[in-house]
């Protein structure tokens, strides 16, 4: 069977998808009990870390499908659909092949690259921007460091002319 673990307060839920064999009164209190035992294996679950941050009071299992699956791997992959129709705080899918897992790695792999690679032209370009700005300044107060000193060359070449006149 396919159950859910959920938590719903103020209309936020949070949603773990399992499957189990066992009554749902079992697996229920096998989560509880893996909540706060620091020496399981399991401790530092993500379903765990989010039931720990929570109050456990507001959490509850529920049977989401009861089907009949001829063994592990089938139920598996059922879970691992199910997992993905829903959007869950599960971090692995169920039934997945290792292929897949690999390739699903491999894909976030690439996006954290691809991000960092645009994190870092983005920088390379305010650094280009930034000195190009202070170049245009500086030519800027050059050019006017030149004309002022051109008006100040023809203010005076006007004013001996006068003289002279």
């Amino acid at each position: 069977m396919i159950y859910m673990t959920i938590r719903c307060k103020n209309d936020d839920f949070l949603i773990y998808v399992g499957s189990t064999i066992q009554p749902l009164f079992k697996r229920w209190f096998q989560h509880k009990s893996k909540v706060n035992n620091e020496k399981s294996t399991q401790y530092n679950y993500f379903l765990y870390q989010k039931m720990r941050e929570t109050n456990i009071e507001d959490w509850y299992i529920e049977l989401y499908e009861d089907c009949s699956c001829e063994n592990k791997e089938q139920l598996n992959r059922r879970e691992g659909e199910i997992i993905r129709e829903i959007g869950t705080l599960n971090k692995n899918i169920a039934g997945r092949t290792h292929k897949e897992c690999v390739k699903k790695y491999i894909m976030k792999l690439i996006k954290i690259k691809e991000k960092k690679k645009q994190k870092n032209i983005m920088k390379l370009i305010k650094i280009r921007l930034k000195n190009k700005q202070k170049n245009t300044k500086k030519l800027i107060k050059i050019k006017l460091k030149n004309i002022m000193k051109l008006i100040k060359i023809k203010l005076t070449k006007k004013k001996t002319l006068k003289d002279i006149n």
